[in-house]
């Protein structure tokens, strides 16, 4: 049966009081300077990974891409030390990508690859 074997999360570590901004109690996470859509998916991943997973393929979905000729997927499968053999997979500029990366993710389960599915914005 195919299916999620593994998770990971990431969320950024600096907080922006609701106060600070007039809006009421409590605090939000918010990108730092230096963290985009794709430092956090790499987090993300990472956490997933965790234990030795291996992986056929990487599949990232964003709204929010950092680079707009490069390919994403490949600063990730690098960052993740992934073979060149891993094949990467973008689906931006759309908010129903996370839902269809998702979705393509089981279709290759179903056929029998290990997806990694990553998806990642900043607002």
């Amino acid at each position: 049966m195919a299916g999620i074997i593994q998770y990971g999360s990431y969320i950024p570590y600096t907080r922006l009081t609701r106060a600070a901004i007039g809006a009421g109690k409590g605090e939000r996470a918010v990108a730092s300077y230096d963290e985009d859509s794709v430092s956090m998916a790499v987090e993300a991943a990472r956490d997933a990974t965790r234990g030795g997973v291996q992986v056929d393929s990487v599949l990232f979905a964003t709204t929010s891409p950092p680079y707009a000729e490069k390919l994403n997927t490949a600063t990730i499968q690098a960052a993740l030390d992934l073979p060149e053999s891993v094949a990467s997979v973008e689906l931006a500029s759309s908010s129903r990508m996370g839902l269809g990366a998702l979705l393509l993710g089981l279709d290759l389960a179903t056929a029998g690859r290990r997806a990694l599915v990553c998806a990642g914005d900043v607002i």
